[in-house]
């Protein structure tokens, strides 16, 4: 495959120094060898080259990663400044501001950028007057330059070297652990606008997720490194789940899921927790009446986006008692003739469900999946 060899780029180390260069200054003497530059949510800085009016016209881009020679790089210090300029072992050409400075361009002489880094090890490069900033943006397009007081994911990258173990994580998306070091969950680019994705990053634990929004409701499981996707019109609600543990633990959280994105869940440290069923007390329910409800019956309308699981335990051991499914918005009806103890649970743990009091002659509405009484 042709590209520029490594070897004919030497690498020197300089004092960072210069105008416009502020903030935390790391030394590029350490980024030895090629490097793919991915924005915050995973989006590659390439080249391509193009013919214009007989003329070949190498552009710059943002887009999805392939590991291709146009997707590498090679950051080489200024040994007088500490500034670092980029090129591309594509074609041995170098990431510069056009003339007008208003976009970005592919030069023959090194251009030297202020490299920066922010407290959680990603990185900016800045004009060396300090002014503009480079610009990956999302969705894939062709890079810009942006003022200096923009400090958005798209002016942010992470520079990683070109190991099998980061293209794995290139690939599916998982960048967590460079990108958000910090973050139980984030988001990255997704190609298809009308689905919501969703990324289990967790190693060796399945969670369990249900969508909100036109379509499917019900929860399904995601897998460690498994990517699944719901077809969505628009934004939804994302209920995640655990299974509950051996010690009785069960955890679960509500994300936003956004259309065009993927949803990356790395660690549970923001999951509610709880053990056991928890009781609903009667002072934080809402009772409803419904003139087409049957007498001596027992309602239950789902509020929640999401589906839930019901089952009405029977005093008086009539009506059936088995556990049923009910889609949002849907209201149903079991013959009771006492208040009777109701088991409601969303997600992946039928087996440990909230209770609360139905009564007879009233519709239960079941308006939040959050257990009641838990530890954070």
């Amino acid at each position: 495959m042709p590209g520029t060899d490594p070897e004919t780029f030497g690498l020197e180390a300089g004092p960072p120094q210069g105008k416009g260069e502020t903030g935390n200054i790391p030394s590029a003497t350490h980024f030895h060898g090629p490097r793919f530059i991915s924005n915050l949510e995973g989006l590659m800085l390439e080249i391509f080259d193009g013919i214009a009016q007989m003329t070949v016209i190498s552009q710059l881009f943002s887009g999805q990663f392939s590991g291709g020679w146009n997707q590498q790089w090679l950051l080489q210090p200024d040994g007088q400044t500490g500034r670092v300029a980029l090129v591309s072992l594509h074609n041995g050409k170098y990431l510069a501001p056009d003339s007008l400075q208003k976009t970005v361009a592919a030069v023959r002489t090194p251009f030297h950028w202020i490299l920066t880094m922010d407290g959680e090890g990603r990185y900016s490069l800045c004009t060396p007057d300090g002014d503009l900033k480079l610009t990956l943006s999302t969705p894939p397009n062709a890079c810009t330059l942006s003022p200096s007081n923009i400090d958005d994911d798209t002016v942010k990258f992470v520079v990683l070297e070109t190991t099998p173990s980061a293209q794995q994580c290139l690939t599916s998306g998982s960048i967590g652990q460079y990108a958000y070091p910090n973050s139980s969950f984030y988001y990255t680019y997704g190609p298809d606008p009308a689905r919501i994705h969703v990324c289990n990053d967790l190693p060796g634990a399945t969670l369990f997720a249900a969508v909100s929004g036109q379509g499917s409701n019900t929860q399904w499981p995601v897998g460690p490194g498994v990517n699944e996707h719901w077809n969505r019109k628009a934004d939804a609600l994302v209920h995640i789940s655990t299974p509950i543990s051996e010690t009785g633990e069960q955890s679960a959280q509500v994300y936003e899921g956004k259309v065009g994105r993927t949803l990356h869940i790395q660690n549970l440290d923001l999951q509610v927790r709880w053990r056991g069923i928890n009781f609903v007390p009667t002072e934080k329910t809402t009772y409803a009446t419904l003139p087409e409800q049957p007498d001596g019956s027992i309602g239950i309308k789902n509020v929640l986006p999401f589906d839930i699981y019901v089952s009405i335990l029977s005093t008086g051991r009539t009506g059936d008692t088995s556990q049923f499914c009910m889609k949002p918005g849907l209201v149903d009806f079991w013959i009771r003739g006492y208040n009777e103890t109701v088991l409601v649970s969303v997600g992946s743990a039928p087996g440990s469900p909230q209770a609360y009091i139905g009564r007879p002659g009233f519709v239960l509405c079941i308006e939040k999946w959050e257990p009641i009484g838990v530890s954070e």
